[in-house]
């Protein structure tokens, strides 16, 4: 658990130096990274060395976090609908991937294709159509 902790800790400065060198000049910024880079070595090792023993490299340091383009929004489902997502999401994502060689993620493409599509899908619906909707649900 204390390490799971840690790597979070970790995630977080590194986000929070990103940030603040966005905004700082370049000469402060190489200056402060310089001297956080002396403090935190030993984490930083000990993270290059677990990627090194698995073979795999951290997805986050190589494109940007989806934290930094997205909000994240939480919501409930009834638990036979999250289902019925997560099976959808695993259909699609494998046909996707075989058609195209990469992997769709599922927070930064699946979820914004399934809101989006169903905002459209509501878009037009008068309060009616909704209500009827809602009892096709069994709401």
């Amino acid at each position: 658990m204390s390490d799971r902790a840690s790597r979070l800790r970790e995630r977080r400065n590194q986000s929070k130096e990103k940030a603040q060198s966005q905004v700082e000049p370049e000469s402060d910024s190489e200056d402060r990274e310089s001297q956080e880079s002396e403090e935190s070595k030993p984490s930083k090792t000990s993270k290059t060395e677990k990627t090194s023993k698995t073979g795999e490299t951290d997805s986050s340091q190589e494109s940007t976090s989806l934290k930094d383009e997205q909000v994240g929004t939480y919501l409930y489902l009834p638990e036979e609908q999250r289902d019925e997502m997560n099976f959808r999401y695993k259909m699609i994502s494998a046909e996707y991937e075989r058609e195209f060689g990469e992997s769709l993620e599922k927070n930064r493409h699946y979820y914004p294709l399934v809101i989006e599509y169903g905002l459209d899908c509501l878009e037009d619906a008068t309060p009616q159509e909704v209500r009827e909707m809602l009892e096709e649900l069994e709401y």
